[in-house]
């Protein structure tokens, strides 16, 4: 998030995870979380951010910038953080917010109008932001479920720039331990959004390296291999249906996943919950990021041949199979030819050079091999798809031995 506030940091001030782990480690409510910003955090400046702070009471949108900062208790609207945008403005100093005394002060002096003074026009490099109509038109409706708000969340690309949206359930009948457990879509930041439980009292550096560091040129970092998945029209409409499918599965076994966690919190053993945690996101965090690589390597892969079947026509073999008209992942492709491998030993893996090629569904082999009892030969068949090469199809083959006459 860009403030011409953050311009005046010094090179020692606080960064956002900074302000987490301290959240994380110090406060047991949102309202102690503000309190502690305002005295350790503000006096040493903070980078420009938006923050949810929630508890089994309350829910706090924080939005900070370098030596300035707006707190807005949530209570009856309904506030969709915009990413890389304010969304707190005019309203700053409604009762029972917070913000930092000399805010006009500095606002004034940086230009801005203090008599009619708008937080997010003043520090924001960008437009502000607003209430998301959709989730308005769900606060309309009733009651808003955890499910609706990632359903919601799941139609809209609106992570840009960051590894995770959350959805935070406020659950009053829950102990406070639950309060560190929310949806979060982290396996998965630019397209489809699949939601995980996310335990947030973990570090950065317990995650798997890939998920860590963002260097444009590494292709296996997690963000490049999303990235890769997001910006291509094809692949997206291809991992749309396979994401939503792992999604379904996550919730199905959620209510087991929490009944585990209501063992360790009614034992009072949290760092037993976190290490669980830790163990059952990590390990989806993972799954996640192996189907992504599925999906970049096998989309306009040919699938195999299934159906090869070799019979004798006179002195000939002739080889038979159905035409492969999709990719592994079930998509139409077309196929530019068949190549055709053959080997003596019947459990051959096709080598780099086949034996010979063609556009057609059958091969004869006329090369005079039946007959001969000591050499038998067996064969196998890849499609080939712009240069894509298929998993090689079942061997068949054929194997002649002399008879003799009996005495």
């Amino acid at each position: 998030m860009d403030s011409w506030d953050d311009d005046n940091l010094g090179t020692e001030y606080f960064h956002d995870q900074d302000y987490v782990a301290l959240v994380l480690a110090r406060c047991r409510s949102g309202s102690e979380a503000v309190d502690l910003f305002q005295e350790l955090v503000l006096p040493n400046g903070i980078n420009a951010e938006t923050y949810f702070i929630a508890d089994p009471e309350t829910l706090w949108l924080l939005e900070t910038t370098g030596f300035n900062y707006v707190a807005k208790p949530i209570s009856h609207d309904v506030i969709s953080s915009q990413g890389k945008q304010f969304t707190i403005r005019t309203e700053w100093n409604d009762a029972g917010n917070r913000y930092n005394p000399d805010i006009l002060t500095k606002a004034h002096a940086h230009g801005c109008d203090t008599t009619a003074f708008d937080f997010a026009q003043c520090f924001g490099n960008r437009p502000p932001g607003s209430c998301d109509p959709d989730l308005l038109a769900l606060k309309d409706r009733g009651d808003i479920t955890v499910e609706d708000m990632r359903a919601l969340v799941s139609d809209k690309a609106i992570v840009d720039g960051t590894v995770s949206a959350c959805v935070i359930p406020v659950r009053p009948d829950k102990d406070a331990a639950y309060f560190s457990f929310m949806w979060d879509s982290r396996a998965n930041p630019k397209y489809g959004n699949v939601f995980l439980p996310y335990w947030i009292a973990i570090t950065d550096a317990a995650l798997p390296e890939h998920y860590t560091s963002w260097p444009s040129d590494d292709p296996d970092c997690a963000w490049n291999k999303f990235s890769e998945i997001a910006e291509n029209s094809t692949l997206r409409e291809i991992a749309r249906p396979i994401w939503q499918t792992w999604q379904a599965e996550l919730y199905a076994e959620f209510d087991t996943v929490e009944a585990v966690m209501q063992t360790y919190v009614d034992s009072n053993d949290i760092s037993g919950l976190q290490e669980y945690i830790d163990e059952y996101v990590y390990g989806q965090l993972d799954s996640a990021y192996s189907r992504a690589k599925d999906i970049i390597s096998w989309v306009g892969v040919p699938e195999k041949i299934q159906d090869l079947t070799i019979s004798l026509t006179g002195q000939d073999l002739t080889l038979m199979w159905t035409a492969v008209t999709v990719d592994t992942l079930g998509q139409p492709l077309a196929v530019d030819f068949y190549r055709i491998y053959r080997d003596s030993a019947a459990f051959f893996h096709p080598g780099l050079c086949p034996f010979d090629s063609t556009t057609g569904l059958e091969y004869v082999d006329t090369s005079g091999v039946v007959g001969d009892c000591e050499v038998h030969y067996h064969y196998a068949v890849k499609a080939l798809s712009g240069g894509r090469e298929s998993g090689i199809s079942k061997k068949v083959g054929e194997f002649g031995r002399a008879l003799r006459r009996g005495k």
